[in-house]
């Protein structure tokens, strides 16, 4: 038979031991992954938390200045579109931003990954056939840089345009695709 109070109570407990369940699950599978690189467990630590910290750090690249126009009702936008009065526009600044943990660490380590791998390797599409020993770095360093530039470098100009802020490479959404890109890709080989 089971009573409430202590299926409560373990319950209450689980709960709070998940996230630190969580987090060495998590560091296990790291280094598991960056085993695949040729990597110490301690310096796969090292790299988790550069990643973790330089994910709060952008460097600066450039500033992109443009104007929009701005439309507060509708009398504005019918007087521009019928009778051709321009719209009031207000000058708007795009910080393009290079994230360390997402963008700069990321494209070192693939950087560092495909110098010691075989140059046929890298040019293959299927590394695993003709350079089995390297299949874990190509695969890493693909995964990477085609997530960084497919997803960030490649729509640059499409981007600058599109708000006011910082935009940052390797940073928000991109920053979980090259993380969970990178790990996929070495766990899978």
């Amino acid at each position: 038979m089971i009573y409430l109070p202590v299926s409560l109570l373990l319950f209450l407990i689980f709960l709070l031991l998940l996230p630190f369940l969580w987090f060495v699950i998590t560091l296990d599978v790291l280094e598991v992954a960056v085993a695949k690189l040729g990597f110490t467990p301690k310096i796969a630590l090292i790299l988790l938390l550069a990643v973790i910290v330089g994910s709060l750090i952008n460097i600066p690249l450039y500033t992109v200045e443009s104007k929009v126009a701005v439309v507060s009702d509708y009398m504005e936008l019918w007087l521009r579109q019928f009778w051709g009065i321009p719209l009031r526009t207000i000058q708007q600044k795009t910080v393009v931003a290079l994230n360390i943990g997402g963008g700069l660490i990321p494209v070192l380590l693939a950087i560092y990954e495909l110098t010691r791998s075989n140059i046929l390797g890298i040019v293959s599409v299927s590394a695993i056939v003709i350079a089995p020993s390297q299949a874990p770095s190509v695969a890493f360093a693909g995964g990477i840089l085609g997530t960084l530039i497919g997803a960030d470098v490649l729509h640059l100009k499409e981007i600058e345009r599109m708000s006011p802020g910082v935009l940052s490479i390797g940073g928000a959404g991109v920053f979980d695709g090259i993380a969970l890109c990178g790990l996929f890709a070495l766990l899978l080989t």
